[in-house]
């Protein structure tokens, strides 16, 4: 019986014992034998601090490092987190889970990813805090995207180049374009001209846009005659800017003046008053283009040498007309009136205009203008295809319309210069400069010369 006692004793006792470790475990939230979540203890979701949501970044820069603002925890046991990166916002893709990350000083953590992530691409990431037996909630997925940085480089001057001599005083600009490196939107290309290769001093700049292989840009304005000029480029887009390219010089023209039609004689079968003082000469401005080069349509084929006796003063565009303007259209210098034949009164002068066709100009002399005509009369100028070259007597501008912005030439003819390709006044051959201009279709520019 002793030996039974004994024996029941013990295995009382081991119970007891068993049962008491059992509470200790239990008891104790910091043990890691806990199972399962500890009551009444909540854990905050973190918040994103960075990357920041629609943040880009470099692909130079990585591997990425994510940054949480700290979760918070009724509890007593430390928090640890748990990262996920993935390819979309759902996570179905997941490329990245770490857990088990220590909470980091100063109320932040962060986790450095382990290799960088492919290029123009977007990514999803998110976090969440974790005690070992309670877990917390996700924080707001944020997104970033990781790009190659555009890299563009100085374009290449193609024309002209090594001190030329063009053959305008409107020259094209011709850029080989640049070559550039990233996923570079759309490029853009500034020119700069100047008197010096230092460039203190830039006399114009222009901006166009950029054409397969290579891009042209006709001047916008023509150029002083005689004068040698500086010019170069750099290539642009949204993000990026590229460096300058070297400076090239070329060389402008000066314009040989001739008096082919007597020039001063005053108008043969002229009426009204008016008429030439003298011979031509004076202040009569210069082409803005080769008018010599030029493709005449209906009108004198030798306009081009023609005494440039009158300059072209001013240009205005209104929704109904583009008023043009010349020196000798009135007082005592004025050009003479002559009666063409077929007309019963006499004409003074025709307004002519010049566009750029596949690469070459193309003029013709239209609008007949009696003096005392209204500036009005040139006609709106966004019916230039139905009101001046409206069929096959102008070739190739048959039923051409300037566009907004395109650069034409402008200038007027003594005389009736329509529907002819000598002249009428065998006697008085006189013309203005060829002005540039950039057209507008529903007015509004002005411009004086």
């Amino acid at each position: 019986m002793r030996s039974v006692r004994i024996y029941l004793g013990l295995v009382l006792l081991a119970a007891a014992g068993v049962s008491a470790c059992a509470v200790e475990k239990t008891s104790n939230p910091l043990s890691p034998s806990v199972a399962g979540p500890l009551p009444g203890v909540g854990i905050s979701a973190p918040d994103i601090v960075q990357p920041t949501p629609g943040a880009r970044i470099q692909a130079d820069q990585q591997p990425v490092t994510l940054t949480i603002q700290n979760s918070t925890t009724s509890g007593v046991r430390p928090l640890s987190y748990s990262f996920e990166v993935a390819a979309d916002a759902g996570f179905t893709n997941t490329l990245v889970t770490r857990s088990g990350v220590a909470s980091g000083d100063g109320g932040r953590t962060s986790l450095k990813l382990p290799d960088p992530l492919a290029s123009g691409r977007t990514y999803y990431w998110r976090a969440r805090a974790e005690d070992g037996a309670n877990t917390g909630l996700w924080s707001g997925v944020s997104a970033f995207s990781v790009f190659t940085p555009v890299v563009i480089q100085a374009p290449a001057l193609v024309s002209p180049v090594s001190n030329v001599l063009v053959d305008s005083l409107s020259p094209t600009f011709v850029v080989g374009n640049a070559d550039r490196s990233g996923q570079a939107g759309a490029v853009s290309y500034l020119i700069e001209l100047s008197n010096s290769d230092t460039f203190g001093s830039v006399l114009a700049a222009w901006v166009f846009d950029e054409q397969p292989n290579q891009s042209k840009l006709l001047s916008p304005i023509g150029l002083s005659p005689g004068t040698t000029y500086f010019w170069r480029s750099r290539a642009f887009e949204s993000t990026t800017i590229g460096p300058f390219s070297s400076p090239q010089a070329f060389r402008t023209p000066v314009p040989v003046v001739t008096n082919s039609g007597g020039g001063g004689n005053g108008g043969s079968g002229g009426s009204g008053g008016g008429g030439s003082t003298g011979p031509c000469s004076g202040n009569a401005g210069v082409d803005g283009l080769n008018f010599g080069a030029a493709d005449i349509y209906n009108s004198p084929t030798d306009l081009a040498s023609w005494c440039m006796g009158a300059k072209i003063t001013s240009i205005q565009f209104t929704p109904s007309s583009f008023r043009v303007d010349f020196s000798r259209r009135e007082g005592g210098s004025r050009w003479p009136d002559f009666v063409t034949p077929g007309w019963s009164g006499p004409l003074q002068y025709t307004l002519g205009m010049c566009m750029q066709i596949n690469g070459k100009w193309a003029c013709s002399a239209v609008v007949e203008f009696w003096y005392g005509r209204s500036l009005d009369g040139s006609a709106p100028p966004n019916e230039i295809a139905t009101a001046w070259f409206y069929d096959a007597r102008w070739g190739a501008l048959t039923g051409r319309q300037p566009a907004e912005g395109e650069t034409v030439g402008i200038f007027v003819c003594s005389n009736d210069c329509r529907n002819t390709s000598v002249g009428v006044n065998p006697n008085f051959k006189e013309r203005s400069n060829v002005q540039l201009v950039r057209w507008s279709l529903n007015g509004g520019p002005s411009y004086s010369y």
